[in-house]
């Protein structure tokens, strides 16, 4: 990947992380949350603003001499606590609060410091990617510093290396078969091993991070190399309506799922038969959709909403198109939300109708953005096939697991780094 690629992409999952942290604040409205969601918003902006690794090697230093004061401050609190005779006075605790907010801040940002790390060393040619070395046990393998002889490690380089080998497999049978039956039951039962380990040696925020590389696995067991459609030129106002079209059929099959007006099945069809046509429709119209947005924005994930202290993503827009219907109105809604609520709250008419609109603000929002794009790009646009190739995804997928491989020895030496 080259220095511009390297930099959209950590926009992109910069972008993430401090939307993470915002809905983390709206839902535990805490000073720790308010600051690490400031803080981040903070050091995005400028991040943004980044047009070349010169400058964003000086945000660095800044996130870096910034993670040093907090580790100075966090210091003090703590010898200022173990100073209190009473830990349950009013002053301790007030402290004790102190250090937390403190510590999760500085968390925060030596999380997003690593990643921005492991982000920059792809540019390199050598990539991090781990590789045990044949030999007898006194050789020391390392992808750069990883220790394969280090036992937790060594556990799960085999549980990684098999469960990746067995999705690759599944993939060519067909869903209900014996054999593909069969492969998952072993998939299922090396992930339970392999979850225990994660979770053991970094509780949930260890399988938090797990997530993301079983997703990763899957979407590297499916992909191909070969391009699936021919680059075409679309004008602008065919653009517009062919976005539209999709995120209207994308939301449909998200919400609806296997009865989606979009399913088309026999009568007589079992629920795998229609999860199976289920599954191959939601992926060529997703397909479409990711080639169209990545063609004209250069990344599958652009801002498509701004309002006064939030920003909506492409994906944040997919999410809310699985929770409200924008079509069928409120009785559809309450039938697929039986209860009548979205996690514990309960959704009144009012409140669907105020979801409903913002989905269709978020919507009108990415057509006007995408349709200044497009004219300034002179009123027609290529489509091509942008869906990343296996060899992108293995080379992400080996940068997750390396850095999940340094996490292990930093608890092996006694250090305290997080996911």
């Amino acid at each position: 990947m080259n220095e511009i690629n390297i930099l959209y992409s950590i926009k992109e999952n910069f972008y993430k992380l401090v939307l993470g942290f915002y809905n983390q604040y709206v839902s535990n409205k805490t000073s720790m949350n308010l600051q690490i969601y400031k803080r981040n918003l903070a050091l995005y902006n400028k991040i943004n603003i980044c047009n070349n690794f010169k400058e964003l090697k000086s945000c660095l230093k800044d996130i870096s001499n910034e993670i040093s004061i907090l580790r100075e401050h966090y210091s003090k609190k703590v010898e200022e606590y173990n100073n209190f005779v009473d830990k349950k006075s009013a002053e301790a605790k007030n402290v004790f609060s102190e250090i937390k907010c403190i510590a999760g801040i500085a968390q925060s940002l030596t999380d997003v410091y690593s990643e921005i790390k492991i982000e920059i060393s792809k540019v390199s040619k050598k990539q991090n990617i781990p590789v045990i070395i044949q030999g007898n046990q006194e050789d020391k393998t390392s992808a750069n510093d990883v220790d394969f002889n280090n036992e937790t490690i060594y556990k799960l380089d085999q549980l990684n290396k098999k469960i990746l080998s067995l999705k690759e497999k599944n993939i060519g049978f067909d869903y209900n078969s014996k054999d593909a039956i069969q492969i998952r039951r072993e998939i299922n039962s090396l992930s339970t091993v392999r979850e225990k380990i994660i979770y053991d040696t970094f509780g949930y925020d260890g399988v938090n991070y797990l997530r993301n590389i079983e997703s990763l696995e899957l979407r590297y067991a499916s992909a191909s190399d070969v391009r699936n459609s021919k680059p075409y030129s679309i004008s602008h106002n065919d653009y517009i309506s062919k976005l539209d079209e999709l995120i209207h059929i994308i939301a449909d099959l998200k919400f609806y799922g296997i009865n989606s007006k979009y399913i088309s099945v026999d009568a007589n069809s079992t629920v795998s038969e229609k999860f199976n046509v289920y599954k191959d429709t939601y992926t060529k119209y997703m397909s479409m959709y990711m080639n169209l947005v990545g063609s004209l924005y250069q990344n599958n994930n652009p801002i498509i909403y701004s309002g006064n202290d939030y920003m909506i993503t492409s994906s944040d827009l997919m999410s809310y198109l699985s929770i409200y219907n924008i079509t069928g109105g409120y009785q559809d809604f309450k039938l697929h939300h039986k209860t009548g609520k979205i996690g514990n709250e309960a959704i009144s008419k009012e409140m669907y109708s105020e979801g409903v609109d913002n989905i269709e603000k978020f919507i009108k929002s990415f057509k006007e953005k995408s349709s200044e794009l497009i004219n300034s790009k002179g009123g027609n646009i290529i489509i091509r096939d942008v869906s990343p190739n296996k060899y992108n995804l293995k080379n992400e997928l080996d940068d997750k697991i390396t850095n999940l491989y340094r996490m292990v020895m930093e608890k092996s030496k006694g250090g305290s780094q997080s996911m």
